[in-house]
């Protein structure tokens, strides 16, 4: 049975994911009680219908309901996804839904429910082979990384994504290579690229002219090229490598760019998103 774990805060996104799945022909459990998944694995067993099964606050209790997603994930091999965001991010969505969290009452706050959700959820997160923060993500955008991150990959495929962001919008709290490219020449003050970005040509010409920044991409290249063997020794399914400038426009977007065409070329499973665009 083919099987994806999908686990998160409340308002993060993982009722659009399963959305997602759904139209990709996966059989989609939200809210189930965890201590029938041991029975669900034997009603499936015999069906091959890959399926996503949801786990949240709702119907998470602790260190028992671990034990029973360890021994799940270790029988399917499945890999288990957290989905989160920015605390304010959700807060404008549960705003704009009119929805009501599932740990607020009359004396709790939503942000108050949201870190106890954060609190409550920890252990999964720990669990997780996956993180995908959703900050400023539209649905269009989640469907795309569901399918490369999720449906696409090739099994036993270490799955790569790279991610431009500017750091004054706060580091990508899915990545798990953090590069600073804010020592790079900055088009920014360059007033004929001030309102450029880096899939401009006008960018692309100026930072390929940088011996610099090209220098920095030949060795984030080598530094990964030597490294991605070792990660899919120990059987990583998903490698996150987050490229950050100021502001996420000009330099980390190029190079960014450069990286996912470079690794594209060798690798299998390669996507590439721009966060602050």
């Amino acid at each position: 049975m083919k099987a994806i774990i999908i686990s998160g805060r409340s308002g993060s996104g993982k009722s659009s994911i399963l959305q997602v799945l759904e139209d990709l022909q996966y059989y989609c459990i939200d809210n189930l009680p965890l201590k029938l998944l041991p029975d669900l694995q034997e009603q499936l067993k015999e069906q091959n219908v890959p399926t996503a099964i949801s786990v949240d606050a709702r119907n998470f209790s602790g260190k028992k309901d671990v034990d029973i997603i360890e021994a799940f994930k270790k029988k399917h091999r499945c890999p288990l996804v957290y989905i989160d965001a920015d605390t304010d991010s959700i807060i404008k969505r549960f705003k704009e839904t009119r929805r009501k969290h599932p740990l607020t009452d009359d004396a709790t706050s939503l942000k108050e429910a949201l870190q106890a959700d954060k609190v409550l959820l920890q252990p999964i997160a720990n669990l997780a082979d996956l993180k995908i923060d959703t900050t400023g993500m539209n649905v269009k955008d989640l469907r795309k990384l569901v399918l490369t991150q999720l449906h696409d990959k090739a099994e036993n495929q270490l799955s790569l994504l790279f991610q431009s962001f500017g750091f004054k919008n706060g580091v990508p709290i899915d990545a798990d290579f953090v590069f600073d490219v804010r020592c790079l020449p900055n088009p920014f003050w360059e007033k004929s690229l001030r309102g450029l970005t880096g899939l401009d040509q006008g960018v692309i010409d100026f930072l390929s002219r940088d011996q610099q920044s090209m220098t920095m991409i030949e060795d984030i290249k080598h530094f990964l090229n030597k490294w991605l063997s070792a990660f899919k020794a120990e059987q990583r399914q998903y490698l996150n490598v987050a490229i950050g400038c100021t502001g996420g426009q000009h330099r980390s977007v190029f190079i960014t760019e450069q990286l996912a065409r470079h690794f594209q070329d060798i690798h299998a499973t390669v996507s590439h998103r721009h966060r602050d665009l």
